[in-house]
Formats: C-alpha cells, structure tokens, sequence
C-alpha cells in the first residue's frame, strides 16, 4: 500500500482530497494525516516513507513549487492541485505526474490517482530475485517472495491457486486463511511455469498455470477445470491427455 501526504494550507482542500482517496483507493492507498506547510512536510517525510504526494503551489514561507525543486530526485509521483494554471509549465519540468486545477473535478482527480497506480505497477522492479537465488543454489523452497516499490509479501507456495499470463506480466491469485488475494509480477507465465514445476504446478493452457493440489473436478467434455470447488480454469485440447494422466 502506498503512503500519501497531501500539503496544502487550506483545511477544506485536504479534507476534500481525504475524501476522494478513501472512497476511491482505499485499499491501496493510505493517506497520512495533512500537514499546512512545507516545513511540516519535511518533518513528514523524515518520519515516513512517502510514496505519492499531493501539493498546493501557494503556501506561506515556501511554495510547492519550490518544496518539490528542494527535494528533486527524492520524491516522486507528485500531483500539483493549485487554484494557479501559470505554474503548470514549471510543475511538469519537476516531473509533476499531474497538475490539477481547484475546484477539483472529482472524476479527473480519480483518473489522474489511477494512471499514476498503474504506472507504478508497470515500474515495478524485479520482485522474484530472492526466489530465483533459492532455484539456482537448489536449496528448497516452500515461499515466494513477491516485491513492488511499496512492500514485500512472503506468500506460502501451496497457497498459490493459479497464475494467469497478462501479456509481459503474470497475475498471481493466492489466498490466505481469511481471503484471496492477486498479485500483478513483471515476469512471464514461462518464468514461473519453470520454478514451480517441482511443486507441481501444471500448465493446462497457453494462458494458466495451476497448483495440481487444489483441482477439484476436470470437465473433460466441456475442457475446464474447478480449482477449490470454485474458480473455473480453462484447458486447452491439447493439454487434456496429460492431465488426465497427471490427476
């Protein structure tokens, strides 16, 4: 989840902003409690790790403009909302994500939050390389250590249900004792077709990779299988001979 610190010296425009992110990003943004000033920015951000800011341009003592200059290169994903447009030019040279204008478009406000999220996810760095140490060195393994710019989840092999190809990238759907849960990973389907074999994680289409342990039922007829009594997993013609051998 990534932090949020909104700076602005006007109570309402925080609280506004507030709203918007918890009704809309709850569950993968968590916003810090607002600070009025740079000054209380910087105090901030000396005792957070802080991974998208949103700041006012005109503000007591020290603009945003000049708070984000100050700090170039260690910040990143800044939103300017201002009631100004003449610094717009100024904000994108900071490599500002976004430059709203006040009062705040709720819809372009979300859709700037948004592509900013997605952008990060498409940034994310190489989260397996843990993982992939433990293969080489063929030590044995019994949890994958999945990475984004904002946390590490250790997550228990056996725990993995299925792992689906989103063309460059491999959505993992893991569940816990209360939910499931899914995890975008910048590796292909063939990467963790590999790794995994030796739990016996099978390939029943171009597109899937399940954990055999939890297949329930295979539909011969109609070509799927029912993953923990539920989740409903195309195969493949082809792959249909081998499961049938492997089950």
């Amino acid at each position: 989840m990534l932090n949020a610190l909104i700076i602005d010296d006007e109570e309402d425009a925080c609280k506004n902003i507030h709203y918007i992110l918890d009704t809309h990003f709850s569950e993968r943004i968590h916003v810090l409690p607002a600070v009025h000033s740079t000054a209380a920015a910087d105090h901030a951000m000396s005792n957070h790790s802080i991974q998208l800011f949103f700041v006012d341009i005109d503000m007591p003592v020290e603009s945003g403009i000049s708070f984000v200059s100050r700090h170039a290169g260690s910040i990143k994903n800044v939103v300017f909302v201002t009631a100004y447009d003449q610094y717009a030019i100024d904000a994108f040279k900071l490599h500002a994500m976004d430059y709203i204008l006040k009062p705040i478009d709720e819809d372009a406000f979300v859709h700037s939050v948004q592509h900013i999220l997605d952008h990060s996810l498409a940034r994310q760095p190489q989260e397996l390389q843990q993982f992939a140490q433990q293969v080489a060195s063929k030590e044995p393994i019994d949890v994958i250590v999945l990475r984004d710019k904002q946390e590490v989840t250790r997550i228990q092999i056996k725990d993995i249900i299925y792992i689906e190809a989103e063309k460059a990238y491999s959505k993992i759907v893991y569940r816990t004792s209360k939910s499931m849960h899914t995890f975008y990973a910048s590796h292909n389907l063939a990467h963790y077709e590999e790794i995994l074999e030796a739990h016996e994680f099978i390939r029943v289409h171009k597109s899937y990779l399940v954990n055999k342990a939890l297949i329930a039922k295979f539909h011969l007829k109609e070509s799927f299988v029912l993953l923990c009594d539920s989740i409903k997993i195309p195969v493949s013609r082809r792959k249909q001979a081998g499961l049938i051998k492997i089950i």
